[in-house]
């Protein structure tokens, strides 16, 4: 008797309205998680492809910074690789043979591909029409006076895309942008910091 009556609730329960309204919901809700689902795919889908595209594109413009910085005899021949993994994707630099570039370097070597991936990626950027400006704080440290000289031409370079801001002690590097750039630049100097009135600019020059 306890079965059969608990089969005619149920019975009762599938021809009501309210029972057809909660899995017309979950019909609904199923849909949307398959929608979601497929959306996602789609993103992951366009995220691979994009990365790889902007891959390619920095790997154009990465060995030419690299060259200008270092030299050409100093052999930088890197590449930036995208690796998918299942949390995402992971950025690495390999050498021409694929190994993994950053373990062998020396520091003006990091210091000169460091560069050279922040201004391959902020050409790639501005070619794409996204804003974009270059912030360097220091960047000479650990270079020598030619790694100088090449930095300066990979400035002039990257600066003749988009604006490039360069935070220098005065010496070599600041002397070259401001005396052989070919391109408008503006020299502001800081006085040494006042206790009251904080960091003032001491003078401003143009060319």
């Amino acid at each position: 008797r306890a079965a059969a009556k608990r089969a005619q609730q149920r019975a009762d329960l599938s021809s009501s309205p309210e029972w057809k309204a909660f899995q017309d919901a979950l019909d609904a809700a199923a849909c949307f998680a398959a929608d979601l689902d497929s959306l996602g795919a789609m993103a992951r889908e366009a995220q691979e492809e994009r990365s790889s595209s902007r891959e390619a594109e920095v790997n154009r413009s990465l060995a030419g910074y690299a060259g200008l910085i270092a030299g050409e005899s100093a052999g930088l021949d890197v590449r930036v690789r995208v690796k998918r993994t299942p949390k995402g994707l992971s950025y690495d630099i390999e050498d021409s043979g694929g190994g993994r570039a950053l373990s062998i370097l020396n520091q003006a070597s990091l210091n000169a591909i460091s560069l050279a991936l922040l201004f391959a990626q902020a050409e790639e950027r501005a070619r794409a029409g996204l804003p974009i400006f270059v912030v360097l704080d220091d960047p000479e440290q650990s270079l020598d006076d030619e790694h100088r000289v090449g930095l300066a031409r990979a400035i002039e370079k990257i600066g003749a895309i988009c604006p490039v801001i360069v935070g220098l002690t005065p010496g070599k590097l600041a002397d070259w942008l401001m005396a052989r750039s070919a391109l408008p630049r503006r020299a502001i100097r800081l006085a040494p910091r006042d206790a009251k009135a904080g960091v003032q600019i001491e003078a401003t020059e143009e060319r």
